[in-house]
């Protein structure tokens, strides 16, 4: 398997770690919303039917949540910066499956 090009980043609490510095493009699913300026979330998907919002980091992690509105979507493609968008407006506000 090919290592990720890493680079050290400063976290919180002061103490460095290193971190994909970009996943694939192609680690995301069909049709997802990729966020290439942020350095939190790598890209999201939401289903409007279900209200499901996917959300791929760039730690390799991943979330689902439930009952996501298409308009709170739409407010984080469009925020400044995803990462706090989705840590306010979203994270601890909508149930994870």
């Amino acid at each position: 398997m090919r290592r990720l090009p890493v680079r050290m980043i400063k976290s919180w609490n002061g103490r460095r770690h290193d971190r994909p510095k970009r996943l694939d493009p192609a680690l995301a699913k069909p049709g997802a919303h990729l966020f290439p300026a942020s350095n939190f979330i790598h890209s999201a998907l939401h289903n409007p039917e279900t209200g499901e919002l996917h959300v791929l980091f760039y730690t390799g992690a991943s979330a689902t949540h439930v009952g996501v509105p298409a308009e709170l979507f739409a407010e984080l493609q469009a925020a400044e910066s995803a990462g706090y968008f989705y840590n306010s407006r979203i994270r601890n506000h909508f149930a994870k499956t």
